[in-house]
Order: C-alpha cells, then structure tokens, then sequence
C-alpha cells in the first residue's frame, strides 16, 4: 500500500444514501460492498460459506417465504456482512496500484471502522448514515423497492423490509455510540464535507 493513498469507508442502513454519497467523491475508485458479496460468491464454497450464500439466486417472493420475519433477515444480514468485510480486507491488503478508493454498503460497519482505524497505517475517512425517519423509509421502499424494483414484488413482503431496514438503523446508532464514532442523519447528507 503506497503513502498517498487514501480510503473512504461510508456505511449505514439501507436507502441512507451511501452510493449517492460515494458518487460526491471525485478521484476514488467506488467499491460497494454488494459487489464484493457476488464477487466472493463466484470465488468461495457455499459450504464453506453458507452465510455469504444465504439469499443466493432467490426472488423477493421466494427469499421472503423461506425467511419470513424481520428479526432472522437482519441477522442474516448482518453475519453476511461480516463475511464481505473479509473481501475489503483483502482489497486493502493488496495494492493493486487504484489510487484512493472508497467501500461503501452495509458490510462498513462501527465496529470494522474502529479496527481499520486501531491500525494506524490507513489514511481513512468514515462516514456512518442513519435515517431515524421510520415513515420516509416506509415510504422510500414502497415507492422504489429494496430487494427489488417495488412493482416486482407484493406489499407484504415490503412490511417486512421496513422493520428489518429501522432494525439496521437502530444498529448503526447503537454501534456508532459504543465505539464513539460520529453518525450523520440522512437529511444532513448533503452538507457532509468530503476531503
């Protein structure tokens, strides 16, 4: 890893806005966690990995049937987040000559950032987003969908999208408070100052 390099890590709960916000950063290459998830899916054994594999190749309809409340979705979610910080980890173990780059999705969590930033040998930036808005996310998935476009996928299914995505936020705060890292809410986006 060169001196000069510089890392972004933005995470936060679904619809916070972590792409729109990595898109203000000019000059970082952008990796999204999610991206790493479907790489390593392609790389890794599913019995080797079977959290990382929890939701593979599934419809809304069919992923909602076989994991049908809130509480399991977000566990699911967050154990295979864990598993996709390993793929960032090995982005920043090997410098393959990118330049800055930022890593934004869910697998950026209070609890990675505070390690990276134990390390000391990272020139790094975070950035945590929450919405404490339950009605605007109710609102964001019924008009845009989140497993899916929302005309792709009943109503019932989107009920339980927004009780685990207020579950991912409450996350995001409690954490960023046990480790004393800043959380800016969503309608403050825009006046984050990015370097």
């Amino acid at each position: 890893m060169n001196n000069t390099q510089r890392f972004y890590f933005i995470g936060g709960a679904p619809l916070t806005g972590k792409s729109t916000l990595a898109e203000r950063l000019n000059g970082y290459l952008k990796i999204g966690t999610d991206d790493i998830k479907i790489y390593l899916q392609k790389v890794l054994k599913q019995e080797e990995y079977p959290e990382l594999f929890y939701d593979y190749e599934l419809d809304a309809i069919a992923f909602y049937e076989k994991y049908k409340d809130a509480e399991t979705v977000f566990r699911l979610e967050r154990e295979q987040a864990d598993t996709c910080q390993n793929g960032v980890s090995a982005y920043l173990a090997t410098d393959f000559g990118f330049g800055n780059m930022v890593f934004e999705g869910i697998a950026i969590t209070p609890k990675y950032v505070s390690q990276l930033l134990s390390r000391g040998d990272l020139h790094m930036n975070y950035i945590f987003l929450h919405d404490s808005n339950e009605q605007r996310v109710r609102e964001r998935i019924f008009a845009r969908g989140l497993y899916d476009d929302s005309d792709k996928y009943p109503d019932w299914i989107k009920e339980i999208e927004v009780k685990w995505v207020v579950m991912y936020n409450y996350f995001y705060k409690t954490e960023c408070e046990k480790y004393g890292l800043k959380l800016y809410e969503v309608e403050d986006s825009n006046l984050i100052a990015l370097e």
